[in-house]
């Protein structure tokens, strides 16, 4: 179940811009099945032509996005500025 979820849009300057989206900042979900922990990596509104730093990985989840955000698991790699690290318990 999470909590804190919201909604919010992607960036004004976006391919498809002020997309309605969720954001997982600031969130938690609870299950006796799965562990999920939202990262969001940056914010939707650049400052000085970037994207503000929100939340950072860990490193071990830094290895998790380093492994599978690559061609053979991914069509775009490195195409989303929000991760996510999950695993099954």
């Amino acid at each position: 179940m999470f909590s804190g979820l919201a909604t919010t849009h992607s960036s004004s300057s976006d391919v498809d811009p002020d997309t309605p989206t969720l954001s997982f900042y600031g969130s938690t979900y609870t299950s006796s099945v799965l562990d999920f922990t939202p990262v969001e990596l940056a914010t939707n509104e650049a400052m000085a032509g970037q994207y503000p730093t929100l939340q950072r990985l860990t490193p071990s989840q830094d290895t998790v996005l380093s492994t599978y955000d690559r061609a053979r698991y991914t069509a775009q790699p490195g195409g989303s500025p929000s991760s996510t690290s999950a695993t099954a318990s």
